[in-house]
């Protein structure tokens, strides 16, 4: 939306009003506003910079203004590495990769892992590429036998909605020793 005001003291008469090739002709009187829409043809999310014209009896003004079209942040699980099984007394890592799949950053992201009595949350603001993270998985902290944890990725969209993404995986804890258990 642009607003276009006569501040002179003559009507302007067949005023010609363009965004790049898009354009408008319309009267504008002394002191009238005018406000006008004309849609830029954007197809992906991006920074851009259009070309804004007036053309009024012989006299041309352009103007070029930078943009950014935004869409729906997102993310997805690139790569989850997790151990298969693990000792009760071992320590072990899970890797994840989030991959951001949108031109936008999406913010307040939080990993939940979950699987009983075990849970492990990390926050991040925002991810503006591709993320690493390693969480330390700890035997004892699971159950005896195959343990599935859950987990969930989520985030805030422009509306400040809540995203998600989850993967279930499971982890088989053993015992190697009597007294363990």
């Amino acid at each position: 939306t642009c607003r276009l005001k006569n501040k002179g003291t003559t009507t302007l008469r067949n005023l010609e009003f363009c965004i790049d090739q898009v354009c408008s002709h319309f009267d504008l009187l002394i002191a009238q506003e005018q406000t006008t829409k004309n849609n830029i043809q954007t197809k992906k999310p991006g920074e851009f910079i259009a070309n804004i014209s007036i053309k009024v009896k012989g006299i041309e003004n352009d103007v070029l203004i930078k943009y950014e079209v935004v869409d729906e942040p997102s993310l997805i699980i690139k790569e989850l590495r997790v151990p298969s099984q693990i000792d009760f007394e071992k320590n072990e890592t899970i890797r994840i990769i989030l991959e951001k799949n949108s031109y936008s950053d999406p913010k307040n992201i939080t990993l939940i892992f979950e699987s009983g009595s075990f849970q492990k949350m990390i926050s991040l603001d925002h991810i503006e590429k591709d993320e690493a993270i390693e969480i330390a998985l700890l035997g004892s902290e699971l159950n005896e036998g195959k343990n599935i944890i859950k987990m969930r990725v989520e985030w805030k969209n422009t509306k400040n909605e809540t995203q998600m993404v989850r993967r279930d995986v499971t982890v088989e804890m053993r015992f190697t020793s009597v007294w363990q258990r």
